[in-house]
C-alpha cells in the first residue's frame, strides 16, 4: 500500500499516540524496541527549510532531526507512504514507567522465609542484609509551548512567510505564558556500595 495517509485515520484506527525522542540507539529502549516490533512507530520528519509542513513515515526510519510517535495499536502496513496532516494537539502524554526493578537478592529473601518460621529467639539472629541502594539517573526533558497568533498581507505564500518570519523575530513573549511539559527520558539505575 503506498501514497498519503491522513493522521487523523490512524488516530481512529490506532488511538492517540505520544512523542518520544531516542537518546540511545532504538534496540538499546527496551519499549520503543517493543513498539517497532510491534509496527506502532511513526517517524515524523520535519524540514528545517523552507515552509514545507511536517509528515510521517510509518516504522522507524533514521533521521538526525526526526521526532518519533508512539501509538498505543499497530499502525497500517504502509511502509512507502506519508502521513500527512500531522495535528500535534492530539498527542497524548508519554506514560511514565518504572524501568529499574532491583532483582531480589536470593539470600535475602530465603532469610525472610526463615525468619517467618522460626520463633522470635531466631528471628532477631536472622535479620536480613540490607537493601543496596541505587543511584538514579534521568534526562528532564522540558518543553515550553508558546503561541500567538500573527497575521500579514503579502502577494504571495513566500512573500507572507518572508513577513511572518521578521514578524516572529519581532514579538517578544514571557515564559510565564507558555504552556510547560516535563518529562522524564532514560531512567535508569546504578547500584552505589
Amino acid at each position: 500500500m503506498t501514497g498519503t495517509l491522513r493522521f487523523a485515520s490512524l488516530i481512529k484506527q490506532s488511538g492517540k499516540p505520544y512523542a518520544t525522542t531516542l537518546w540511545t540507539e532504538p534496540k538499546a529502549d527496551k519499549n520503543f524496541a517493543r513498539a517497532m516490533r510491534e509496527n506502532r512507530v511513526l517517524t515524523v520528519v520535519s524540514e528545517d527549510v523552507g515552509s514545507k509542513k511536517d509528515f510521517g513515515k510509518i516504522g522507524y526510519h533514521q533521521d538526525h532531526s526526526a521526532t518519533y510517535l508512539i501509538f498505543p495499536k499497530p499502525l497500517p502496513e504502509n511502509k512507502a507512504g506519508r502521513v500527512v496532516g500531522l495535528n500535534y494537539n492530539e498527542l497524548a502524554e508519554a506514560p511514565i514507567t518504572d524501568p529499574v526493578r532491583p532483582e531480589r537478592d536470593s539470600k535475602q529473601a530465603d532469610s525472610r522465609q526463615k525468619t517467618k518460621r522460626a520463633g522470635p529467639e531466631r528471628a532477631a539472629k536472622a535479620e536480613a542484609p540490607a537493601a543496596a541502594e541505587h543511584e538514579f539517573h534521568a534526562v528532564l526533558q522540558r518543553q515550553a509551548i508558546w503561541e500567538k497568533p500573527l497575521t500579514v498581507t503579502a502577494k504571495n505564500k513566500s512573500e507572507a512567510a518572508e513577513k511572518f518570519r521578521q514578524a516572529a523575530e519581532a514579538v517578544s513573549f514571557d515564559l510565564a505564558d507558555a504552556k510547560i511539559k516535563n518529562r522524564l527520558e532514560t531512567l535508569r539505575a546504578k547500584r552505589t556500595r
